[in-house]
């Protein structure tokens, strides 16, 4: 159920920007937006016939998801995924979609709103303590309370409330559902004057 939420919310708005390249005649975006969202239903499709899945394909579609939406956005964000070198992504399994919301999250609500001409940045670092996977994802962009207010002044267009309230609920569906016990921290950054300068998110993974 889900995933079922997830995919059709990401699938819109894939689509929407498809269509908008074909509109504007920009024809070899338009192809390569195409075929990396093809690539991507492929491998949602085939992980999602699973319960778990190894770590490698889930950072596989997390790469070609952010990849799409760089484009999308017209590379107003860069973004890097690092795995320490102790973790095993082709022997480690997770749930699929596990990360994917939370950097969602990170791109719409965080860097879109960002208006001081600094480009937009989301990092990934993957690593292993004990018994536990560690993923942080990091964006610079405006911060949670920015963006709550941004929500609440633009509520009759906000159409994304639905993603925002899968991701915060997730983590408890997800233990619910896997009989895992996966924690998440969510940290407000801010400068030595502060102001927000992005937000982290801690997920724990028990693998």
């Amino acid at each position: 159920k889900l995933r079922q939420q997830l995919q059709p919310h990401f699938l819109f708005n894939s689509l929407n920007s498809i269509d908008s390249y074909i509109i504007r005649n920009e024809s070899k975006k338009a192809s390569e937006y195409l075929n990396n969202f093809a690539r991507l239903m492929r491998l949602i499709l085939q992980n999602s016939r699973s319960n778990y899945i190894n770590l490698k394909d889930e950072l596989e579609a997390l790469e070609l998801y952010m990849q799409m939406e760089s484009l999308r956005f017209k590379n107003k964000f860069s973004y890097s995924i690092a795995v320490d070198e102790n973790v095993e992504t082709s022997t480690i399994v997770i749930p699929p979609m596990l990360i994917q919301p939370y950097v969602e999250n990170a791109i719409w609500h965080g860097l879109m709103h960002k208006t001081n001409g600094t480009e937009g940045l989301v990092k990934i670092n993957i690593s292993k303590n004990s018994d536990d996977l560690l993923c942080v994802i990091e964006d610079n962009g405006i911060g949670r309370k920015k963006a709550a207010e941004l929500k609440r002044q633009k509520q009759n267009n906000h159409k994304r409330s639905m993603g925002m309230q899968i991701t915060k609920d997730r983590i408890e569906i997800i233990n619910k559902l896997y009989n895992m016990n996966a924690s998440i921290n969510i940290y407000d950054m801010e400068d030595m004057q502060g102001n927000a300068r992005g937000t982290k998110v801690e997920l724990i993974i028990p693998v």
